[in-house]
């Protein structure tokens, strides 16, 4: 949700020009790519295997990153003090920008592994059963009804603030489901 409706949500709050929003973007987008295969290198490398780990830190950087990208104009007044206008708005889309590339870095990573982990907790024959169930709820619910549609109403209905509240609720929603793994993966893996 947060990658979906940037450039809409720093349109309308003149935060930044469409060029600059489409920048902004695409930068989480692309940061993705790196971070879900540091993910999975964390993963193999620091955890024997284990995804649960990784997750949670990696969802822990989304919960951060969504937060300073819904605060990043008090944060960068915090920081910019009495300056300029224009210096403020440059260290608001900074921010803005460092936050979405946070979040782009470390979603995918947990959503590569979180199917991998399903496959990991069945017995080989409900592999594509769970499989199947995470993509379903990863897709469906996830993606098209919680992230477009319920986004969507919120911020219309109900703004922005309301949106990045529901979006924080959800980044400490998501920890905590991954976290609800640790004992079983590790078990597991021993």
């Amino acid at each position: 949700g947060v990658g979906d409706w940037a450039p809409l949500y720093l349109q309308e709050m003149d935060i930044m020009t469409p060029e600059q929003s489409n920048l902004a973007f695409a930068l989480h987008n692309y940061a993705g790519i790196p971070g879900t295969i540091i993910c999975g290198w964390i993963s193999a490398r620091f955890f024997k295997g284990r995804c649960t780990p990784p997750n949670v830190i990696f969802m822990g950087l989304v919960l951060l990153g969504t937060l300073v990208y819904w605060q990043a104009g008090n944060i960068a007044g915090f920081f910019a003090g009495s300056a300029s206008p224009e210096v403020l708005a440059g260290l608001t889309r900074g921010l803005i920008y460092f936050a979405l590339i946070l979040v782009g870095f470390c979603i995918y990573g947990p959503v590569a592994l979180i199917g991998i982990q399903a496959l990991n907790l069945v017995p080989k024959n409900a592999a594509g059963t769970a499989a199947g169930f995470v993509g379903l709820f990863g897709y469906l619910f996830g993606d098209a009804l919680l992230s477009k549609m319920l986004m969507g109403t919120v911020a219309e209905s109900a703004g922005w603030h309301v949106t990045f509240m529901m979006l924080a609720v959800a980044s400490v929603a998501a920890l905590l489901l991954c976290a609800v793994t640790w004992n079983s993966e590790k078990k597991l893996a021993a």
